[in-house]
C-alpha cells in the first residue's frame, strides 16, 4: 500500500462507520466546510486536516476501489467501514511508517504553504546574489509570492548588506535544522528540495526514492517539518528574527459565515438564544447551528452558558465510556441533555489532534 492508502484507511478507522467516504476525501484535501472541520475536531483528525490539499478525487477513488478489492473497506450508501483485515493491515503499515508528530495540518493549513514558498524563493535569491548572478529562473512563480519576496528583501537590504543578510539567514537555519538532529531526524528531506547558486534542489520523486520512501510518506514527512519549524520560530521569533518575519502576520484566521458573523456579535451583546432568534427573524435551530459552528471554529470560545458544567462532564464520560460520537448513541446515555449540549461539547472538548 502506498502512503495515500494507509491515511485513507486511517481516517476511516478513526471515524468508526459513522461517516461516508466523501467525508474522508473531504478532510485529508482539506475542504474549508463546518462539517468538514466538525469531522476532523470531533474525531481527533485535525492533524490530518489537508495534508493533502492537491489531491484529486480521480486519484481517491481509484485507491478506494483497491481498498474495496483487498477487502480492507466495507462501502455501503451512507458509511464506509474499515474490516479486521484492514485494521490489521493498518496497525503494521503505521509501525513501519508512523505520522509524525509535529504534523498539525488544521494548526498551520495555508500558512506552511506560504513559508515555505517565501523562504525557498529567499534562499535561491539571496545564494545566487551572493555569489553575483542575478539570471536565474525563480523557483516560485505565483506573483503574490513574488511580490512578498521583494517587499521582504527590501525591508532587510535597508538594515543588512547581501553578505550580512545571506549570513544571518543562513545562520538561523542552521540553528533551526539542528533542532531536527536533536530530535533524531533528518533535515536533508528539508534541505535537498531548496535551490541555491547552481544547485537546483531535488523533486519530491527524487527525494522520495534516494531515501527509499513512498512519495505520499515524504510529502507527510515534508509538511510535518515545516509545521515543526513554524512551531519552534513562533515560540522563539527573537532567536529567529528573519524566519518569523515569514509567518508574523500569518495568523490562523476565524473563518464564518456572515450568518454566523451576526449571531456571535448578538451572543457579544449577551442576547439568549430565544432573543437572537427574534432579532435574527431565524429558527433557534438556526442559531443553535452558528454556536456550534463558532465553537468549532474558536478554541476560546465559553460554551458555559448554553451547557452548564455538570452536564457537560456527564456528556464527555458518555463520550469516552460508549467511544462514539454518534448524537443519539449519547443522548440516550445522558437523557438529560439535548442534542444541542451534545454537539458543543463534541466541538469543544473533543481532541484536537
Amino acid at each position: 500500500m502506498n502512503f495515500l492508502t494507509v491515511m485513507i484507511l486511517y481516517c476511516i478507522s478513526q471515524f468508526k462507520g459513522e461517516r461516508s467516504i466523501n467525508a474522508v476525501f473531504y478532510l485529508i484535501q482539506g475542504k474549508k466546510s463546518s462539517q468538514t472541520i466538525q469531522d476532523a475536531i470531533w474525531y481527533s483528525l485535525s492533524h490530518v486536516f489537508s495534508i493533502y490539499p492537491d489531491l484529486k478525487k480521480e486519484q481517491f477513488q481509484e485507491q478506494m476501489k483497491k481498498l474495496v478489492m483487498l477487502q480492507y473497506i466495507i462501502l455501503d450508501k451512507k458509511t464506509v467501514q474499515i474490516t479486521e483485515l484492514g485494521e490489521k493491515n493498518l496497525r503494521q503499515s503505521l509501525e513501519k511508517y508512523p505520522i509524525p508528530a509535529e504534523l498539525d495540518g488544521w494548526t498551520y493549513k495555508d500558512i506552511d504553504q506560504k513559508f515555505w514558498q517565501r523562504l525557498s524563493l529567499i534562499v535561491q535569491i539571496v545564494s545566487n546574489l551572493g555569489n553575483g548572478d542575478s539570471k536565474f529562473m525563480p523557483v516560485q512563480r505565483d506573483f503574490y509570492t513574488q511580490k512578498w519576496v521583494k517587499q521582504w528583501l527590501y525591508t532587510w537590504n535597508t538594515k543588512y548588506n547581501k553578505q550580512i543578510l545571506s549570513k544571518k539567514l543562513y545562520h538561523e537555519l542552521e540553528q533551526i535544522l539542528s533542532q531536527f538532529e536533536r530530535k533524531k531526524k533528518n533535515p536533508n528531506l528539508f534541505v535537498a528540495r531548496l535551490s541555491g547558486y547552481q544547485q537546483p534542489g531535488l523533486t519530491i520523486s527524487q527525494i522520495a526514492n534516494i531515501y527509499d520512501m513512498d512519495e505520499y510518506y515524504y510529502l507527510v514527512v515534508f509538511r510535518s517539518i515545516i509545521h515543526y519549524m513554524i512551531t519552534i520560530i513562533s515560540e522563539q521569533p527573537q532567536k529567529y528574527p528573519l524566519l518569523y518575519s515569514l509567518i508574523k502576520n500569518e495568523k490562523r484566521e476565524i473563518v464564518l459565515t456572515e450568518s454566523t458573523r451576526k449571531t456571535l456579535h448578538l451572543i457579544k451583546m449577551d442576547k439568549s438564544i430565544k432573543e437572537i432568534a427574534k432579532i435574527r427573524k431565524l429558527k433557534e435551530s438556526t442559531i443553535e447551528d452558528h454556536i456550534v459552528e463558532i465553537t468549532l471554529m474558536d478554541p476560546t470560545f465559553h460554551i458555559e452558558r448554553f451547557v452548564n458544567p455538570a452536564i457537560q462532564e456527564r456528556i464527555r464520560t458518555a463520550i469516552k465510556k460508549l467511544n462514539t460520537r454518534k448524537l443519539k448513541r449519547i443522548k440516550e446515555e445522558v437523557s438529560n441533555a439535548d442534542y444541542f449540549s451534545i454537539r458543543l461539547v463534541l466541538s469543544k472538548w473533543s481532541d484536537r489532534k
